[in-house]
């Protein structure tokens, strides 16, 4: 996943190719599906499809925003892998590939690029979206209810730090062993000023295949 504050960016830089009406309905649907991590619903429900698909959404505010989610964590992962090839040539075998050092190191960027993003629009105007919620798949209320309140909580700071996107992994249940591992590489990628200076790259590479899928299409 990516981060909240990179998801609302992208939602935000795209809605008109959606025709969004109600912007609380498209805000809280794009930041819905990783509230499995609190409701414990399987990931391949709340990240069901992987092409743009305008059946699943149909006129549906809240499952555009859901769409645009799932559109960004798809071709984020091919663009880190084309901006920091060194990073992630050695999790080619698929046992590696699913071990928790590539979850870690993909995470650490996640967290710099998030940082980056949040600086870049005014995501505090779009907090209070986060009031609004809906249980696609049944889950009790309280649970999403906590899950956006814990986004709130982080985003609503005049400086969000790398400390609290890796306490966000904390309160989201992860264990201690995978959330030590994530600060280390994310303290990693900071000491390394090559592939820091690329961390603004990544996003404008994500719009970029975006919209080259969609003329496609």
């Amino acid at each position: 996943m990516a981060l909240l504050g990179t998801h609302i960016r992208f939602a935000l830089d795209i809605k008109n190719d959606f025709e969004v009406k109600n912007i609380d309905k498209y805000i809280s649907g794009t930041v819905y599906p990783d509230s499995r991590y609190i409701t414990k619903i399987d990931r391949k429900i709340t990240h069901c499809l992987d092409v743009y698909d305008k059946k699943f959404f149909g006129k549906d505010d809240f499952k555009k925003g859901w769409m645009t989610h799932i559109i960004y964590d798809r071709i984020q992962f091919d663009v880190f892998n084309e901006i920091f090839p060194e990073l992630f040539e050695k999790f080619e075998d698929e046992k590696i590939f699913l071990s928790p050092e590539n979850w870690a190191i993909r995470t650490g960027l996640k967290i710099l690029q998030d940082l980056d993003d949040v600086l870049k629009f005014p995501i505090k105007n779009y907090l209070k979206s986060l009031e609004y919620f809906e249980t696609p798949n049944k889950e009790k209320d309280e649970l999403i209810k906590e899950y956006n309140q814990i986004l709130i909580d982080i985003y609503q700071k005049d400086k969000i730090t790398i400390l609290d996107l890796i306490n966000m992994w904390v309160v989201f249940g992860i264990e201690k062993e995978i959330t030590d591992k994530i600060e280390e590489k994310t303290i990693q990628i900071l000491s390394n000023k090559n592939i820091l200076e690329k961390i603004p790259l990544i996003y404008p590479a994500t719009i970029k295949k975006y919209k080259e899928e969609t003329t496609k299409s």
